[in-house]
């Protein structure tokens, strides 16, 4: 997490937007925090949250060759968000939307300032 912290830094200083796409739970923040004090740089953490239930239906429909579709597994991983959840300000709940909507709100929330990680 430190290494992609570091790139993700390098690229956001050299004034590229950057988002990195990941399992990236509260307890791996400090290596983002320490990068973007080090370089000055805005960060945001959005983290897509839906209900149990349809992100155990989403990721047991998974068919990309070796994509996770355990749904203990899965489960497992949606507790740990709800578990070491993050501020209620950086959760978009994804419950009911389409890729488009959930990409919508996204945008949205960025233009307007949302998402900020203190």
């Amino acid at each position: 997490m430190i290494a992609l912290a570091g790139a993700a830094a390098t690229y956001a200083r050299d004034g590229y937007e950057v988002f990195a796409d990941g399992i990236v739970g509260p307890w791996l923040f400090d290596p983002w925090r320490a990068a973007a004090a080090e370089h000055d740089l805005d960060l945001r953490y959005i983290l897509l949250m839906p209900d149990e239930a349809t992100a155990v239906a989403r990721g047991t429909a998974r068919t990309e060759p070796g994509a996770m579709t355990d749904d203990a597994v899965i489960r497992t991983m949606w507790g740990h968000f709800r578990t070491f959840a993050s501020d209620p300000a950086n959760v978009v709940d994804t419950t009911g939307q389409t890729l488009d909507e959930t990409l919508a709100a996204v945008r949205a929330g960025l233009a307007a300032g949302q998402y900020r990680l203190a």
